[in-house]
């Protein structure tokens, strides 16, 4: 996880003002309800989603670099957990399939698209019609899924 920090003293108070960047490294689905730290080995995104919640009041950002060449597909019911988290909070979060190795947005402005998309979000029974991704905040950006 990499972490910027900027301190800013306003009114003679000290605020932190900390972005962080999470990055999902595999397909599971699952994860330890109440784990919230990388260090055990599950970057899931769900449980990125769950972090970038909780870091509220700063704008997150959640990559992703899953080895293979993929597509990589994640499923977010198996194991019973049932749909991915809502993002949560106001000052947003960036979910980036972009940054996948090998992935990259369409570049043709007219003709054939160009684009390579390599992470895949697809919901199966009985959450087949739940959207994968819910934002119950503001300033949220999903791209390249």
């Amino acid at each position: 996880m990499k972490t910027a920090i900027l301190l800013l003293i306003l009114g003679g108070s000290l605020y932190n003002c900390s972005a962080a960047t999470y990055v999902v490294d595999n397909t599971a689905g699952t994860d330890d309800l109440l784990a919230y730290t990388l260090s055990d080995g599950t970057n899931t995104l769900r449980k990125c989603i769950r972090l970038a919640n909780a870091s509220a009041g700063v704008a997150d950002s959640i990559r992703f670099n899953i080895p293979g060449a993929g597509p990589h597909t994640i499923t977010p019911t198996v194991g019973g957990l049932g749909a991915l988290p809502a993002l949560t909070d106001n000052a947003g979060a960036v979910i980036d399939g972009y940054s996948q190795p090998g992935a990259m947005p369409n570049t043709s402005v007219s003709g054939a698209l160009n684009g390579t998309l390599k992470i895949i979000v697809s919901a199966v029974a009985p959450l087949a019609a739940t959207p994968c991704f819910r934002m119950n905040s503001t300033n949220n950006v999903i791209r390249g899924i």
